[in-house]
């Protein structure tokens, strides 16, 4: 018994070969620290919606200094199916978004999840807040006219309310739910383009990401040696594979698709899109500006492909698979070979938070491609404000893409007709023509573009019996509010937002 060998030489108990380590009959440290690496790596298993996100930002596969379990795999399947691989990847994960095409009307799931959302994280860190008024109060006698009933047929079809019951209904918001509308203005400089960049400066680059590689892989090649004098057999197979990932990687070559970040609508140069995981969502993200570049981060894949030769696929499978064996393996010798992978496994995580954490690979791409985000952050009171906020603030007239978020109804009807009247184009138009019959069937889906806010309040008219009727009182009471709170919302927003901008 007293020749039994300790705890920190592992479970086989072998002396090491050359240098001598520390030895120490803690077992139950080393079972700790051995059960450590193999935990981090399978609680972040199945990354592959963010290693297409990455890759997309990055122009090429990221190598960390030792990829995480999934990884590799991911890799080999993402060489082997190709654009299913992507709209899979892209499409079924937690940063799946679902997108309104407030121009078109059209909705569909975001074609970049990880990588927008990456871009749009980076953006709202530096968001500027935009203060909505939603004091009912306040704002329906800036908004709505309810005394301006001259005519005597008029003041028949709207009888007054009892000053109790205006009151109640002033001081009542009427939602119970905050909506946060996150608006993003998306631009291009030409100047910060890559094509604007001279070729001493893209060769100078290309020569220090060559020599940063080569010295990142001798490194692991020479750390090898040290590694297995100690036996830490485990710890050094972990190195070869990531050395082995390095010069495989290297192989892949990642290219976009034709016409990357350009507008196949000529005779339109912006955009407005609307995002969220679902219509039930309670933050939501307007992504407005150019057209280029708000509909190839939402609608097109920022990647074209992804090619290598055929051995690549399965070299890259083999190291997944050993990648696992060697994790496991240490996991079952503990000692000091468990010590020595877990400083790996830190090793790579502290590289992947400074070298290619998102907001670095998000402020990377933002700079190569001369494109910028300014954000605004704003808080509504329900959904329906936000809703018509959008509307108001857009450039477009198909009104279908709201369907889904608010369900068409008589009020919502009468609610899009009073705010398309308050926001109309010039008299004239043919804007102003089509907002005359939104509440029709046949031009339910049309309201005209917002090219000129006018200071029209919300006035009651005789063809707005129906609604008016003690029968339709609460559905008079809907639309005057949320009239007033898009109303407000709006004339806030435009203080910080150009309307030409958006």
């Amino acid at each position: 018994m007293s020749a039994e060998k300790p705890a920190s030489f592992g479970t086989n108990r072998l002396d090491p070969p050359v240098i001598g380590v520390a030895s120490s009959s803690a077992s139950v440290i080393f079972e700790w620290v051995a059960l450590v690496p193999l935990t981090i790596y399978l609680a972040q298993a199945g990354l592959s919606h963010r290693l297409v996100g990455r890759t997309a930002l990055a122009g090429r596969v990221v190598a960390s200094l030792f990829p995480r379990l999934g990884v590799l795999d991911g890799i080999a399947t993402l060489l082997r199916q190709g654009p299913d691989y992507l709209d899979r990847a892209s499409s079924v994960s937690e940063l799946h978004r679902t997108v309104w095409h407030v121009d078109f009307g059209s909705i569909f799931p975001c074609a970049n999840g990880a990588a927008s959302m990456i871009l749009t994280k980076h953006a709202i860190r530096t968001a500027v807040k935009i203060p909505i008024r939603i004091n009912l109060r306040e704002l329906l006698p800036e908004y709505v006219i309810k005394d301006d009933m001259a005519a005597e047929d008029e003041a028949s079809t709207f009888p007054r309310e009892t000053t109790t019951n205006s009151n109640n209904n002033a001081n009542s918001k009427g939602f119970s739910r905050p909506q946060t509308l996150y608006i993003l203005d998306c631009t291009i400089d030409e100047i910060g383009k890559p094509d604007g960049t001279s070729k001493a400066g893209r060769l100078i680059q290309r020569h220090l990401q060559a020599a940063t590689e080569a010295a990142v892989l001798l490194s692991l090649l020479g750390l090898c040696a040290p590694m297995i004098l100690m036996g830490l057999y485990g710890t050094t197979m972990a190195f070869l594979i990531s050395a082995a990932f390095r010069v495989l990687r290297l192989t892949i070559q990642v290219t976009r698709p034709d016409g990357y970040l350009q507008s196949n609508e000529p005779s339109q140069n912006r955009a407005c899109m609307l995002a969220a995981v679902h219509e039930n969502a309670s933050t939501w993200y307007l992504y407005v500006g150019e057209r280029g570049v708000v509909d190839w981060l939402l609608n097109k894949s920022l990647l074209g492909r992804v090619d290598a030769s055929a051995p690549i696929a399965a070299l890259l499978r083999a190291l997944a698979a050993l990648q696992l064996a060697t994790m496991t393996y240490v996991a079952a010798q503990k000692g000091w070979d468990g010590v020595g992978l877990l400083v790996l496994v830190l090793a790579a995580w502290l590289l992947d938070a400074v070298a290619y954490s998102d907001d670095r690979l998000a402020k990377r791409w933002l700079r190569a491609e001369g494109v910028g985000i300014r954000a605004f952050a704003c808080e509504f009171s329900g959904r329906v404000p936000m809703v018509g906020a959008v509307l108001a603030l857009r450039e477009g007239r198909v009104t279908s893409w709201m369907d889904g978020i608010l369900a068409p109804a008589t009020r919502r009807d009468l609610w899009l007709e009073k705010l398309m009247q308050s926001y109309a184009s010039t008299p004239g138009s043919e804007s102003s023509t089509a907002s005359s019959s939104v509440g029709s069937s046949a031009n339910r889906n049309v309201c005209p573009s917002v090219t000129q806010v006018t200071r029209q309040k919300l006035v009651w008219g005789p063809k707005d019996g129906k609604v008016a009727a003690d029968a339709d009182k609460e559905d008079r009471r809907w639309v005057e509010r949320n009239f007033a709170l898009v109303r407000a919302a709006v004339d806030d927003i435009n203080k910080h937002i150009r309307p030409s901008d958006v």
